[in-house]
Formats: C-alpha cells, structure tokens, sequence
C-alpha cells in the first residue's frame, strides 16, 4: 500500500529524481503483486478454516461474504469520483469518450476489467479491485482442484507462460486506436497479474504440506534472505528479468513463508496491524486526496517538497480510510452479512 502510495503521489516527480531514488518510486507499484500473492493465501486458508471449523461452504456463500466486505465502500468511492470529477473523458477512456452509462455498470458489476475503456477509468485505481475479484471468483474451483504443492507448481508455470506470451504477441494486436493505453491495459489485466497470485495458491500448498520443515530457523532465514534480495535486485532494477510480475510474486511468496507465524510486538507491529486493516479504505480513497493536498502544500510553498507532499497524502488517506472503515464499512459489511450470507446459508 505504501509504495502504491508513493508512486501515485510523487510518480509526477520522477524526471527530477536520479539514480536508485528512481528504480525504487517507479517499482513502488509492485505492491500489487504483494497484494495478489497474500491474497491468494489467505483466500484458500479461510476457505479451509471455515471447512474444518463451519463445515463444507458453497461457492455463493462464499462470493457473497467476500462481495459484502468490498462491494459498500467500493460503491461509495465511485459515487464520490462521478459526483466530483463527472463524466467527461480521460486518459483511460481514451481522452475522447466520456464516462458511459455502460462504463458505470461494468463497475457495479465487478466486470470493468475486460475492456481497456473502462477498467480504470473512474478511479484511476480501481483495476485492482477488478482483477482480485476474478482471481475471488476462481477460488473456490482452486481449493478444490489445486490440492498439492505439485498442482498447485503446474498452474504457475502455465500462468506464467500465457501471461509471458500475452505480453509478447498481443501488443502488436491493439483492437483500439490507443496503442499506449492498450500496453497499459495489458500490463494491468487478470492475465498479467495471475503469475503473482498463482505464486501465493503455490506459497499456501507447501506451507501446507512442508510446514513443519518450513519452520525450522536456518530455512527461514534462507528464504527470508533470499526474498529480501530478489525483492530488493528488482525494485532498484540490478535484477532485470523478462517478466517482473511471476519474479516479484517468487521473491513476496518467500519472503510470505518466511515470515508466517511471527507474531512482534511494540508500538510498530500495532501500528501496522491498524494500518492493515484499514489499508483497503486508504486505497480506494488515497488518490483522490493527491490533487487537494498539493493544492494546499502549493499554498504553502511545499507542493514540490517530496517527504512532505507523501506524508500528507498518507495522514489524510489514513484519517479518511479509518473514518471510512470505521463508519461506513464494518456497519455495513455486518449488516448485509447477517442479512444476506445468513439467507444464502439457511437456503
């Protein structure tokens, strides 16, 4: 989230900034990866807790919880960006169209992804969201057919592979007048992101069956090393590969089992703690905070001070993302649980 963070509110910078300074802003997207890769394991370990705890849940009860924990605040970001920004084109309708009834509609949906008009072009970040909900709505076939450290091996080579061949031959197919949009559609769709989460349903299956190895202290170390330097080669650029996205998720996923079962304590792993659980909020709501704080520190004369423009991005973002979380999204998330889930499983 911090490096998204980064990269949104200093990413205009960027030409001024020289040397390593630059290969780190500029990677700090790769927080994605991190994201689709945790996600991935935590998907299929609540999958399976909620089996040996609750026993067998369907695929509907399932959606549904995860649809009631995203779908209010989500609802509400875009509502505020139509209402705000309204409807009139941008980069990622092309520059020339506007904001559709039918863009509209595909968000509602969860279903922007497949057009490259639409999948970004509310909030500016909102591609996120859309491509973790395809990889949410395949979860339940992968904690039933992805049951081995084996399988779960094959189904990331092969999301690799056509998501390696998909980067090479199909820019040169743009179905769209915009060919740089359509490179950036195609570095943002499910299929270039599924290497990373695949490498966290392969993280989740050798923990699972390797934990107890796993576990002891000279092999963590080993992987938590290893995943701090790859993570490290390829966020200053020293580590170059063809395709970064299937590198990050290996150097996240080891670095994921190393760090599993850590439990720290003191001020710092509490305040990390809060932050995470109101790091979605903060996503949804951090970009459009950018452009009114440098407004306000341009007042001031600090709207070209770096530190000082990205620790005012981040406080705003995270006082409005815990009044958010705090008061629209854990009351509604509740609520529509208890009405909706209860009803889907009492049928």
């Amino acid at each position: 989230m911090l490096g998204v963070l980064s990269i949104h509110s200093l990413g205009w910078m960027l030409p001024s900034i020289q040397g390593v300074g630059a290969s780190l802003l500029s990677n700090g997207a790769r927080g994605v990866q991190l994201l689709f890769v945790v996600a991935a394991y935590s998907a299929l370990l609540s999958w399976d807790r909620k089996a040996s705890t609750g026993g067998p849940q369907t695929a509907s009860q399932y959606w549904l919880r995860r649809f009631v924990r995203l779908a209010p605040l989500y609802y509400l970001a875009l509502a505020i960006a139509l209402a705000v920004y309204g409807t009139g084109p941008n980069y990622w309708t092309g520059g020339h169209v506007p904001i559709t009834l039918a863009n509209i509609v595909s968000h509602v949906l969860f279903v922007s992804v497949v057009n490259p008009y639409w999948i970004n072009s509310i909030l500016m970040v909102e591609w996120l969201l859309g491509v973790l909900v395809c990889f949410i709505a395949v979860v339940p076939l992968l904690a039933r057919w992805i049951r081995t450290p084996l399988q779960a091996a094959v189904l990331a080579v092969i999301c690799t592979a056509v998501a390696w061949a998909a980067s090479r031959y199909l820019p040169a197919a743009s179905p769209i007048p915009e060919i740089e949009l359509w490179r950036n559609y195609l570095g943002i769709w499910p299929l270039a992101q599924a290497p990373a989460f695949a490498m966290g349903v392969l993280a989740y299956r050798v923990q699972q069956h390797y934990g107890p190895f796993l576990r002891r202290r000279g092999v963590r170390s080993f992987m938590l090393v290893v995943g701090l330097i790859l993570a490290a080669g390829l966020a200053s650029e020293v580590i170059q590969p063809k395709f970064p996205v299937a590198t990050y998720g290996i150097a996240f996923s080891l670095i994921l089992l190393a760090t599993l079962g850590m439990h720290g304590t003191g001020p710092v792993t509490s305040t990390l703690g809060r932050f995470g659980r109101i790091s979605y909020a903060v996503y949804l709501c951090h970009f459009m905070l950018i452009p009114p704080s440098i407004a306000l520190l341009g007042l001031m004369g600090l709207g070209s001070v770096a530190p000082v423009v990205w620790l005012t991005v981040l406080l705003l973002s995270t006082v409005v993302g815990w009044l958010l979380t705090k008061y629209v999204a854990n009351p509604v998330a509740a609520l529509l649980e208890r009405r909706l889930v209860s009803r889907v499983g009492a049928g």
